[in-house]
C-alpha cells in the first residue's frame, strides 16, 4: 500500500534532465457536471504533464487563445486534479486525485 501524499510526490519527481518520471496508474473517472463516469482506467506509462508544454499563448485583453477557445487555468491544488500524459501521444487526460486507485502496481490509501 502507498500513501496519496507519496503518490503525488511521486508524480513531481523529475529525473536529472528535468523530465518527469514515468509511472503507472489507475483511476476511477467522474464528472458531476455531465454526470458521467464510473470507467476504470488504466495507464501502464504515464507522466504528470507539463503545464507549459501545451500552454497555447492567449489575447491578455480577451482570454483567448489564436483558434477562438477560452484558455482557462485548472486550479489543480482547489479541484484536487492532475493532467497525466501519455508519452509518444499528444493525449492530456484529467484525474482526480482522490479516485487514484493504483499507482506502480501499489494499492493507494488515503
Amino acid at each position: 500500500m502507498i500513501a496519496l501524499i507519496d503518490v503525488l510526490n511521486l508524480m513531481d519527481e523529475v529525473d536529472v534532465s528535468g523530465k518527469p518520471n514515468p509511472f503507472s496508474i489507475k483511476f476511477i473517472t467522474c464528472n458531476r457536471q455531465k454526470q458521467t463516469g464510473g470507467r476504470i482506467v488504466h495507464l501502464p506509462k504515464a507522466i504528470k504533464h507539463v503545464s507549459g508544454s501545451g500552454k497555447v499563448a492567449k489575447d491578455p485583453a480577451s482570454g483567448t487563445a489564436p483558434s477562438g477557445k477560452v484558455v482557462r487555468n485548472p486550479n489543480h491544488a482547489r479541484n484536487s486534479t492532475r493532467n497525466l500524459s501519455v508519452p509518444g501521444t499528444n493525449e492530456i487526460i484529467k484525474c482526480h486525485i482522490r479516485l487514484i486507485t493504483e499507482f506502480n502496481g501499489h494499492k493507494v490509501v488515503y
